[in-house]
């Protein structure tokens, strides 16, 4: 039963990362000096695994780039084990996350009776260069055969 939870759990991540990709920002709209990122946990009150992909599932394509001004993406997480779920939100810069967190689509999240325990964190992301936020941009030596 727990690798089913897992599967589900891979499911709605899966369909979250396919409406990212066919849907992307441009990475000039990233504000290279403020991107943000919020962290949302919860636990599930009175609604099943079943019940709770079922609603990730549907709200997937409200979360897509473009339907909420600013964001990047969204990652579902979850902690079966543990019955904490949530998820991880990348916006362009800390007024957009603020804007998200004062709009109805989140007001709503928060409304709902079956999501409990919410925290959210907030966070600022260091300023993206080629030594922070990936990988620096090193020329990869050249590999000579020796006959």
């Amino acid at each position: 039963m727990k690798k089913n939870k897992y599967i589900i759990l891979l499911l709605i991540a899966g369909a979250a990362l396919y409406y990212m990709w066919t849907s992307s920002v441009p990475v000039e709209a990233v504000d290279k000096k403020n991107p943000a990122v919020l962290v949302v946990n919860f636990n599930l009150q009175d609604m099943s695994i079943e019940e709770y992909e079922a609603l990730g599932t549907a709200v997937v394509p409200e979360f897509a780039p473009g339907k909420i001004d600013g964001l990047i993406g969204k990652t579902f997480i979850g902690n079966v084990e543990e019955g904490v779920f949530g998820g991880v939100y990348y916006f362009t810069t800390n007024e957009t996350m603020s804007s998200y967190l004062e709009s109805d689509l989140w007001k709503g999240i928060e409304a709902n009776e079956n999501l409990v325990n919410f925290t959210k964190d907030t966070f600022s992301v260091a300023s993206i260069s080629e030594l922070s936020n990936g990988i620096p941009n090193i020329a990869v030596p050249e590999i000579h055969s020796h006959d």
